[in-house]
């Protein structure tokens, strides 16, 4: 809590009081920025892991078909 504090009172003072509240707006659109980057990411990724099973999955069944001949 007492670091925050520091961090705050530390901004007031490089930016004054008059840029602090559009300091705030840009930090918030960035941190949305990154959520938004994060779950397109985590998408992809999952989309990419669950293509690669199904490839795995059809392999596997191709084989039990065959006689069981990898």
């Amino acid at each position: 809590m007492l670091d925050i504090l520091f961090i705050a009172l530390l901004a007031l003072v490089i930016f004054g009081p008059a840029k602090l509240p559009e300091l705030a707006r840009q930090l918030g659109r960035y941190q949305v920025q990154l959520r938004r980057m994060k779950r397109e990411l985590t998408g992809q990724l999952e989309a990419e892991i669950n293509k690669i099973r199904i490839e795995e999955e059809g392999k596997d069944a191709a084989g039990k078909s065959a006689g069981g001949i990898p």
